[in-house]
């Protein structure tokens, strides 16, 4: 905090060419700092819930067309195959790479 009074006697040579500081200018610094923060924080509030929001609508986007997919798709479609059967058929293919590996040696 700035000093209100000089340190020195009014009479003093020192005091020359210093001016009075009025707490009040302070009080505005303090205030319109604080009224900055808040701003900053209620734009990054508002960016938050922005982005949480449009994370909401993409993930409920995403089970939409994956429901509306396991509902049109037939059992015979690519993406049945895609989905249901391939990951089996890969699990399988490293089971049989493993055990000729361990034959072989």
């Amino acid at each position: 905090m700035k000093i209100t009074e000089p340190i020195f006697p009014p009479q003093c040579s020192a005091n020359k060419g210093k001016r009075k500081t009025d707490p009040t200018e302070d009080l505005n610094k303090a205030r319109n700092l604080r009224q900055k923060q808040d701003e900053e924080d209620a734009i990054m509030t508002r960016i938050e819930k922005q982005r949480r929001i449009m994370l909401e609508r993409k993930k409920a986007r995403e089970a939409k067309i994956q429901r509306l997919t396991d509902e049109k798709a037939p059992k015979d479609s690519v993406a049945f195959y895609e989905r249901e059967l391939r990951p089996n058929l890969r699990l399988e293919s490293v089971g049989e790479e493993e055990e000729e590996d361990g034959a072989e040696l």
